[in-house]
């Protein structure tokens, strides 16, 4: 990797990304999820009707288009910044 900058960015980038897994790993169940005592069984349900997969699959692509977003967003103010600091020719 080059200077600071970009080991900067890279860093953010993980961070953001784990706290993103954390906030999705964290948040409550919908409705009628969990709840449940016996919690082993309740995984394993939802693993053989394949709701579980369906509810990562929802949540990974939330957290995709979120992060495409930011990224566009902080790639223009990134590349505004760095227009405004080239030397004018």
């Amino acid at each position: 990797m080059g200077g600071w900058k970009s080991k900067l960015i890279f860093m953010m980038v993980i961070y953001f990304a784990g706290f993103g897994t954390a906030i999705y790993t964290l948040s409550p169940s919908p409705e009628g999820i969990g709840g449940n005592n016996n919690q082993i069984a309740s995984i394993s349900s939802q693993f053989s009707t394949g709701k579980f997969t369906d509810q990562v699959n929802i949540g990974m692509h939330k957290f995709i288009s979120i992060a495409k977003k930011a990224a566009m967003k902080s790639g223009g103010i990134i590349e505004k910044q760095m227009n405004s600091n080239s030397p004018e020719s």
